[in-house]
């Protein structure tokens, strides 16, 4: 899940950084993001399920 450019994404946000990441949740202060960007983003995400779910089973 991705927060776009609102109250909550800022006020994680400090004023150089562009994207916070919490686990499976992401806060931006951009309207969107760029391709390489939504990619890395989807890209953890993906990793943190499967590691995730290793440690359970």
């Amino acid at each position: 899940m991705i927060f776009y450019n609102n109250v909550l994404a800022k006020s994680f946000l400090k004023e150089k950084e562009s994207l916070f990441q919490n686990r499976m949740v992401h806060f931006t202060r951009y309207k969107c993001l760029e391709i390489w960007e939504d990619m890395e983003v989807q890209l953890h995400e993906k990793q943190f399920e499967q590691y995730f779910f290793l440690t359970i089973a």
